[in-house]
């Protein structure tokens, strides 16, 4: 395949290039252009959150949060599952031992600054104790977790009516077999 051009029209596109980029206007190193504004007080997280300023948090606790979430939907079929798993003293609330030993099983390495604030981020009513509402609130994926386990519903038929239901197919299938054969 044969190149468009030569080497020495490219060098000169190239030079009518540089050239361009020398005959900019030179400007101070202070200029500024477009309307220069003092930052907000509060930031994205605070707007989109629709929380007062400086309550939104991110970093390492968001980041906790996120991969708890995962874990719960991963590993439980519901929320209340989950927060039963959580709840290791049966006590109805989750403590930070409880916490511990959770990210133990799920192999965290979490730091205690870390786990404070993440319980003083879903503990809103700063009694160190995650309520079952405060979990389900802040630990899980809302709309992807059922609240409660999924059981089948209606009536499970027994093995005697399953028997029968098998044994009617099977005479219509040969009916219908014997009709066919009937008519060749």
């Amino acid at each position: 395949m044969k190149r468009s051009g030569t080497k020495e029209k490219l060098a000169s596109t190239l030079e009518e290039v540089d050239s361009m980029t020398l005959d900019a206007p030179q400007l101070p190193a202070d200029r500024a252009f477009g309307i220069v504004s003092s930052p907000d007080s509060i930031g994205a997280g605070e707007i989109i959150h629709g929380t007062d300023p400086g309550q939104h948090t991110s970093g390492p606790v968001q980041a906790l949060r996120h991969r708890l979430k995962n874990l719960n939907l991963q590993n439980f079929p519901s929320v209340t599952k989950a927060f039963q798993h959580y709840d290791k003293k049966r006590k109805g609330s989750i403590d930070t031992d409880d916490l511990k030993a959770v990210f133990r099983e799920f192999l965290l390495d979490v730091n205690p600054a870390v786990l404070d604030q993440l319980l003083a981020c879903c503990g809103a009513d700063g009694d160190g104790l995650i309520s079952f509402t405060q979990f389900s609130n802040f630990l899980n994926w809302k709309g992807l977790m059922p609240l409660h386990s999924q059981k089948p519903r209606g009536r499970r038929k027994g093995r005697r009516a399953a028997e029968k239901e098998f044994l009617f197919s099977i005479k219509f299938l040969l009916l219908a077999v014997l009709k066919w054969l009937k008519k060749i």
